[in-house]
């Protein structure tokens, strides 16, 4: 036993259905043929009168790369509806079941089947029960709106593979009527094709069904057009939206003008099982299994013309049809049929025999006659109700040969005078005769057949308006009136259903322009809007669906509409722009509610959840800006020139406030073996009210000129003198200078006294490099980049002596740096300039905030030479420009 596998890989197949999309990064589909796969080739025959189950076997025998049988069209008109030219693609309202090729399409259970055969219809497995409960479910062809003029059959067998599994290639069933129905209404031929473009791109397919959930309530049929999407060995795929109700309908297309059925509905609306050569002789099998290889005469549709007779009056006519439903031909003159009056609906021997007939026409297998006899003597009849029926003769199975209940014909014998008023509905618009259309106002329930035809019957004498009426449709001429009825009367109608529009009307949202190349996806047609940004759909009364809204990159406010059972014209107007939207966020992660976001055409504030969105105008240009007091945001503004997308995700973060945390000692304050420095000049009150403008450099002294005023607070303790912190960015680029204070402690506080510096409102939590000045101590880079936040780690400068860039720092003792004192003109450079400006202000017994004071204590003397000195000797300068910088993150 041999498997064949099919594999299909397919990389970044993607696929956009209008409505839906589906994207298969990879797509790995084994289907094995064997078989196991159809259980041996074996189906499951279910008697429903027996409760029974037995296996029927098949062969295959199918080998041609295609193959079909032929349908047929029935007895009756074969109209084709006009229906099937209209540009369905979603799906659509059938305007009228009865026309062909509709009338094959059958409703069961809320779901859907396709006759195949008088007796079979095809659907899917999961759609069907193998219990006797299911015996008592109507099959009702060309059902619209409890119309259903053909009447309705009940299952007698059931056939299912003995492998089946829901969805799957073994979802199929095949349902086996009591009552041909289908020699009335016609069926579809049922086929299979190996090559791919026949469905892809060859064919154009039907897909009738009866939706029967959400917006649909299954009283209508629907239809779906188009072609497959996706093919395999078992499946077509069409990638659109399905509704429950869908499954079982048909994958109708047509081939040498009869309709061929090549697969029915498993899986949502999107996956159909396709017939393929195994599956195609499985049928084949039931259908050859169910059907005589000896002429069967089959009576049907037995008809009374005029339906009400007058007392002691005969009709025109008693017309039924005789199927035969055979592989034979049954000959001329071999059947004949004997026409009973019943006082009930069931036809038997017993009743009144009235007319005996011979069927002079030859049927050929599989097809139908009307047999139509004139001379019927009903003249015997009291007033009153009865049923018409035939019982044949002649062919070569007994069981079927009388008009069941449903095949009779109620008959009224009046028993005082009556006028006929009969006529011919016709719909404009399916180009077949209407079913279903009731005569009101004549007194009775009369009710077009499926042939279009009413006959009403009123008193003698009778005057009034008889006015044609059925669900969505409009009638010319709408009534007619008759005066004194004494003698037949004939009218001939023409009916049109009622149409309505779905005007869609697509502009941008703040200049109101109008949008064209919007497709609207789900309605008939699926048309573009024009250059005035409108589309027109036309829809017959009941329609329902849902509308989707595309046009490739633009965000469409409603996307989708959807109605159910459209009765007025309806007006859709859409917005269709770019959206932008983003998020603000506080500095911990937080939404930040209520903030106003300028420069949009409209001011617009964050929801709950921090969110803004706007739609604006194709080409929009500007600048979009959130406002909030004392608050600034990263980035600070958004700039937008002609967009032409959506923008999503644009974010902005509050910036809070972030913090440098230093320590660093002064080499010149510092007292000797201890932690600490000399606050002489806080004592003596000599620290200047602001900062010096000028601080230690390199080459020349840095200016310092401060965004915000910077106060010393005399009433902090223990400060030492005024710092600066330069603060530099990983390209070395300044981003921030500020002011701090030098607590004796080391600490670097800030004017207000806080042991964090505060950098600028904007700037960010960050890693920088930092320069620290002091007036007369050489300036020193940090060697690592410090983390600046809103509570950052302390950086010590005083710690090691590579702490600073070039482990520039003057050991005070074991575990103790700090900065080199005696750089008195700022330059960068302890030098004989330092001296000299040293010598000039020492000899004038100088005190008070001096540049020279190298040791701090507010007075110029030895005590600063002795600190300036072995600087000089060193020939320390400050190293904060090298060229050797790189990213030092400690």
């Amino acid at each position: 036993m041999s498997f064949i596998y099919w594999h299909v890989i397919c990389k970044y197949f993607l696929f956009v259905g209008k409505r839906m999309r589906i994207t298969f990064t990879t797509i790995s589909i084994i289907f094995l043929f064997s078989v196991n796969v159809f259980g041996q080739y074996v189906w499951n025959q279910y008697q429903i009168s027996t409760n029974t189950t037995t296996q029927i076997s098949y062969t295959l025998v199918s080998s041609a790369s295609s193959s079909y049988t032929t349908g047929n069209s029935g007895l009756f008109p074969g109209n084709y509806s006009s229906d099937t030219s209209r540009g369905f693609l979603p799906l659509d309202i059938v305007n009228d079941p009865n026309a062909l090729p509709w009338r094959m399409t059958v409703k069961f259970s809320n779901t859907t089947g396709i006759l195949i055969d008088p007796y079979h219809v095809l659907t899917a497995g999961h759609a069907v029960s193998m219990n006797q409960a299911f015996g008592n479910v109507k099959f009702t062809p060309a059902y619209s709106q409890d119309d259903s003029p053909y009447g309705f059959a009940y299952p007698e067998y059931v056939y299912m593979f003995t492998a089946y599994t829901s969805t799957a290639a073994t979802d199929l069933a095949i349902v086996k009527l009591d009552r041909p129905i289908g020699a009335l209404t016609g069926y579809t031929g049922y086929g299979y094709n190996n090559n791919q473009a026949f469905y892809l791109s060859q064919q154009i397919f039907l897909n009738p069904s009866y939706p029967s959930a959400g917006l649909f309530d299954g009283n209508n049929l629907y239809n779906w057009k188009g072609k497959a999407d996706y093919i395999t060995n078992d499946f077509a795929y069409s990638f659109r939206n399905g509704v429950v109700g869908m499954s079982g309908s048909g994958l109708i297309t047509y081939v040498n003008g009869t309709p061929v059925t090549y697969g029915i509905i498993v899986a949502t609306g999107i996956k159909f099982n396709k017939i393929n050569a195994n599956k195609f002789d499985a049928i084949n099998k039931i259908i050859e299994h169910n059907t005589p290889v000896v002429y069967d005469a089959v009576p049907l549709s037995a008809k009374v013309y005029p339906g009400v007779l007058k007392q002691g009056s005969n009709p025109d006519s008693v017309t039924f049809v005789v199927h035969d439903y055979s592989t034979q031909d049954c000959p001329n003159s071999q059947i004949t049929a004997n026409i009973y009056v019943s006082a009930d609906s069931i036809i038997t021997p017993q009743d009144q025999l009235v007319k005996t007939v011979i069927v002079n026409s030859a049927i050929t297998a599989k097809n139908s006659v009307l047999v139509k006899s004139t001379g019927v003597d009903l003249s015997a009849l009291q007033a009153g109700e009865y049923w018409v029926g035939a019982i044949l003769q002649g062919d070569n199975n007994s069981q079927n040969n009388t008009t069941g209940y449903r095949d009779a014909y109620k008959l009224t014998v009046a028993g005082s005078d009556y006028v006929r008023i009969s006529g011919v509905v016709t719909s404009s618009q399916s180009n077949a005769f209407l079913s279903g259309v009731s005569m009101q106002g004549a007194g009775g329930n009369f009710v077009t057949d499926c042939e279009g035809r009413f006959a009403a019957y009123v008193p003698a004498g009778w005057s009034g308006t008889i006015t044609p009426y059925r669900e969505g449709f409009d009638f010319t001429p709408s009534s007619f009136t008759v005066t004194n009825a004494s003698l037949p009367l004939e009218y001939n109608f023409t009916a049109s259903k009622k149409t309505f529009n779905i005007s869609v009307s697509v502009k941008s949202p703040v200049q109101q322009n109008p949008v064209s190349g919007v497709q609207i996806t789900g309605l008939p047609g699926e048309p573009f809007t024009n250059s005035n940004g409108a589309a027109v759909i036309n829809v017959y009364y009941g329609w329902s669906g849902s509308a989707y809204l595309v046009k490739d990159g633009w965000n469409l406010q409603p996307y989708m509409f959807d109605y159910s059972k459209v009765v007025t014209d309806k007006n859709v107007p859409v917005t269709a722009g770019f959206n932008l939207s983003g998020y603000l966020y506080d500095a911990n992660g937080g939404p930040l509610i209520g903030v106003k976001i300028a420069g949009l055409p409209n001011t617009i504030y964050t929801n709950s959840y921090g969110y803004y969105s706007y739609l604006l105008d194709s080409g929009w240009s500007g600048l979009v800006k959130p406002e909030k007091s004392d608050t600034l945001f990263n980035p600070l503004s958004r700039s937008y020139n002609a967009i032409a997308q959506n923008y999503e995700y644009q974010d902005f973060q509050e910036v809070s406030t972030v913090y440098l945390n230093l320590k660093l000692f002064l080499s010149g304050a510092y007292v000797d073996g201890k932690d600490t420095m000399r606050t002489d000049l806080k004592f003596r009150n000599y620290i200047s009210q602001s900062p010096p403008a000028q601080y230690s450099n390199s080459a020349a002294p840095f200016e310092f000129k401060p965004h915000k005023t910077f106060t010393y607070n005399p009433g902090l303790a223990g400060i030492v003198d005024w710092v600066t912190l330069e603060v530099l960015d990983y390209n070395f680029i300044p981003v921030d200078t500020v002011a701090a204070l030098l607590r004796n402690d080391g600490k670097i506080v800030s004017a207000e006294g806080n042991d964090y510096v505060a950098l600028d409102m904007g700037i960010l939590p960050d890693f920088y490099f930092v320069i620290v000045r002091h007036r007369n101590h050489i300036a020193a880079l940090s060697n690592y980049q410090i983390y600046a936040c809103s509570a950052p780690d302390l950086y010590d400068f005083s710690s090691a002596a590579d702490m600073v860039f070039g482990s520039n720092q003057k050991k005070l003792k074991d575990n103790l740096y700090g900065l080199y004192s005696g750089d008195a003109n700022y330059d960068g450079v302890i030098d004989s300039s330092d001296f000299n400006i040293y010598n000039t202000i020492g000899s004038q017994a100088g005190h008070g905030y001096i540049t020279c004071d190298f040791n701090l204590d507010g007075f110029t003397t030895s005590s600063d030479f002795i600190k300036l000195a072995p600087n000089i000797k060193l020939k320390i300068s400050a190293n904060i420009y090298s060229g050797d910088r790189k990213y030092r993150k400690k």
